[in-house]
């Protein structure tokens, strides 16, 4: 049945070599593709987001375009309510008011109205259902990244191939500018965690921590981790949190990571400015096609 994701999200299969991975610090850039700007961009955050939500804008163009293409064929695909989270979480940056109670809870998702769909009936109109959507296991299809560092793989028949070849005029064309919308944030974010500067304010950081009596965490992203481990709001992760606030403040770590992270952003976003406008207008293009496909139905 389909997950609870969206199709993008849920069907492109990206290669962890999108991410690299190298040794810490500047003598090796974390990933041959992303090596920082000697300064910040004012608002890259700002411009990496709007690129995200315009992905995004796509995506719920296709799954519109993925519902039509369902009820031509007797069948019933509901849009499910839009739940994407921010570009960049929150996991570093709170403030003593913010953990008053602990972390704050992660964002429930609504239920994936589709589950319920594709359960009803015998098994034969469950597996017609799946087909009419997802076609063919042996009919997916794979398009090697331009760069030649990994592979995305989709559908190749049934609706969800249908809408991508609506908008993109087959179904993998729109794969590459979409991981490249989508992964941009995590891509840089994950360079920066192995900047010099990045390990020698974690370090500083997870010295503080364990001087509070939280041993071997070495980023905020495992104190919440731990925290949510233990319960959101029992003692234990209210002490945590509230620790890590205080940690946070004695060294200013939410500015000094942010400047790092966004000269890491602002790297990329120059390194991929051509490909990045070509994804803008890819992304315009097609979702003016999905308006006209949807308008005629």
């Amino acid at each position: 049945m389909l997950s609870r994701t969206t199709p993008f999200a849920a069907l492109i299969a990206v290669s962890a070599l999108l991410l690299g991975a190298c040794s810490q610090g500047r003598a090796a850039s974390p990933n041959p593709d992303v090596e920082p700007a000697a300064t910040a961009r004012a608002g890259v955050r700002a411009d990496v987001s709007a690129l995200v939500e315009l992905a995004r804008s796509l995506d719920r163009f296709e799954l519109r375009l993925i519902s039509q293409c369902m009820s031509d064929q007797g069948l019933t695909y509901v849009v499910p309510p839009e739940a994407a989270p921010p570009a960049f979480e929150k996991t570093y940056g709170h403030t003593t008011a913010d953990v008053s109670d602990g972390y704050p809870p992660l964002p429930a998702l609504p239920p994936d109205p589709n589950a319920r769909s594709s359960l009803k009936g015998s098994q034969a109109d469950r597996d017609a259902w799946n087909e009419a959507l997802f076609g063919a296991e042996d009919a997916r299809e794979t398009q090697t990244l331009s760069d030649g560092s990994g592979e995305l793989s989709g559908p190749g028949e049934g609706c969800i191939a249908h809408a991508r070849d609506v908008m993109f005029g087959s179904s993998t064309q729109g794969l590459e500018v979409v991981s490249l919308a989508t992964n941009l944030p995590a891509t840089a974010v994950k360079a920066a965690s192995l900047d010099a500067d990045m390990v020698t304010l974690n370090k500083e950081w997870s010295d503080c921590m364990s001087d509070k009596g939280h041993d071997d965490l070495t980023s905020p992203e495992e104190a919440i981790a731990a925290a949510r481990a233990t319960g959101e709001s029992t003692a234990t992760s209210v002490r945590l949190a509230k620790d890590d606030v205080a940690c946070e403040s004695a060294s200013d770590y939410a500015a000094q990571r942010t400047a790092v992270e966004d000269r890491y952003l602002t790297g990329v976003m120059d390194a991929k400015e051509a490909q990045i406008t070509g994804a803008r207008e890819t992304f315009t293009a097609a979702i003016s096609k999905a308006k006209r496909e949807l308008s005629s139905g």
